[in-house]
């Protein structure tokens, strides 16, 4: 399983995330994936900009996760691979 992190607030705005997500969905692409899905927190509007203009499509409903630490509301997105 391959994942993305977040870029570190002093590297942000600078392309290195785009650069990186790149790569991950050429790496993905490469071993024969063919979509890629992840959920954002509801309310980080940087992190859905980020993904839309990286042509990620909002998909579904946003979901509540329960945890002991309380809810945290999601939106999932998804690429497809060509």
């Amino acid at each position: 399983m391959r994942y993305i992190q977040y870029i570190d607030p002093e590297n942000q705005h600078i392309g290195a995330g785009s650069q990186l997500l790149k790569q991950a969905l050429n790496d993905l692409r490469q071993h024969g994936y063919h979509s890629v899905f992840l959920w954002v927190l509801y309310n980080n509007m940087p992190a859905i900009c980020f993904y839309e203009k990286m042509r990620f499509k909002t998909i579904g409903n946003p979901r509540i996760d329960k945890s002991k630490l309380g809810e945290i509301k999601e939106q999932a997105m998804s690429i497809y691979l060509k």
